[in-house]
């Protein structure tokens, strides 16, 4: 009996390593469909309505998942920091399940958002929304393909391990 619980613990295990590696896919997908949202809002109220950078941070610190990275830029105005430094050090800080390249477009807002030039924010955020919007397609294949491969292998990893020891 101690045996086969021995056995399933160590399936179970392996198992559940390769589904939690297939849930980081669902995860990124999750947050690049929050950012993509998150830029139509800030081309709305940051270039349609005129707000204030300190009011889109502000809802966007009401957004789940956006939450510590918005307060951070927050506190960082309050500080009277440079505005593109604060961005870049809480994208880089709110450990996004986002690829590098993912994390670079997003850095790359914080040299314009703030500024008082409309039209090159609207150019900078547009952009963003379109890269963001490519990701989340080749996010969704991935998820499709390489979520599968990691459950499967995670299971397969388990059963492996189960015949080899016992």
């Amino acid at each position: 009996m101690l045996k086969l619980m021995g056995a399933m613990v160590l399936f179970s295990g392996l198992s559940w390593c390769g589904w939690q590696k297939a849930l980081w896919y669902q995860h990124h997908l999750d947050c690049l469909n929050r950012w993509r949202s998150s830029l139509i809002e800030g081309e709305r109220q940051l270039c349609d309505l005129g707000m204030q950078t300190a009011t889109y941070l502000e809802w966007l610190a009401d957004q789940p998942g956006m939450d510590k990275m918005a307060v951070r830029c927050l506190n960082g105005l309050e500080w009277e920091e440079r505005f593109s430094a604060t961005w870049t050090s809480a994208i880089q800080n709110a450990d996004f399940p986002l690829y590098q390249d993912e994390l670079d477009t997003l850095n790359a807002l914080g040299e314009v958002l703030g500024q008082y030039d409309e039209h090159r924010q609207r150019q900078s955020l547009s952009y963003a929304g379109t890269r963001i919007q490519d990701a989340i397609r080749r996010g969704e294949e991935e998820k499709r393909r390489l979520g599968k491969m990691w459950r499967l292998l995670g299971m397969g990893a388990g059963i492996f391990a189960v015949v080899l020891l016992y």
